[in-house]
Formats: structure tokens, sequence, C-alpha cells
């Protein structure tokens, strides 16, 4: 299901959910139409605390097979991963990653 939210009010939930369900792994899909950089939604999250929850990878574009397991992202407490579709940028905010150049479904159905 998808649910159009702001980025702000989605904060509280998120937390919510990621403090109280301890297993849970949280996938965020940011619309960015108005072009905003990346350092404008950096503040929201870190704002809410969110940032300490989110998973940066280890460089901007990483192949499918270098993505952490499930099990490696509850272990490690980065159970939220957040995509901007435009205007991502790993050198300012790491844990926001490009949504464009993810990995083809190709690769990932290699991996299972």
């Amino acid at each position: 299901m998808q649910t159009r939210m702001t980025v702000s009010t989605s904060t509280a939930p998120v937390k919510h959910h990621l403090i109280t369900l301890y297993l849970l792994v949280v996938t965020l899909l940011i619309v960015n139409s108005n072009d905003l950089p990346p350092s404008r939604f950096d503040t929201v999250f870190k704002s809410a605390g969110l940032d300490a929850f989110s998973y940066a990878p280890p460089s901007a574009s990483i192949p499918a097979t270098q993505w952490p397991t499930l099990a490696n992202m509850i272990d490690s407490g980065k159970r939220l991963v957040i995509f901007l579709d435009a205007s991502a940028d790993f050198t300012s905010v790491n844990y926001l990653i490009d949504g464009v150049s993810l990995p083809h479904r190709s690769e990932i159905r290699a991996l299972s």
C-alpha cells in the first residue's frame, strides 16, 4: 500500500515502530518532487532521531551482493533504509540512498 505523507509527518510513526518492533526493517522512498537538497531531509531525520536507525551504504553505488541481510540490519540497529528519488548526494548525507541507481531486479533475483 502506498501512502502519501510529508517527511515531517511520517517521522513519529516510523520511529515508534522502530522502537517498539525491534525486528522491523522499514524502507522509505522519498519522492523529492521539489528537488530539495538532501540537507533539508537530513535536518528532519536528525531532529526525529531517525538518523541513528538509518542504514548508510559503504559507498554511493554498491552491487546487490554487498547489501546487508535483514539479520545484519537488525543486529546492527540500522533498520531504516531511505531512498531519495532525486538529488541524493552520498557525500552530503550518506544514508539518503540514490533511488534511481538501485540494483536492477535481475541482480536481486540472482541472489535468491
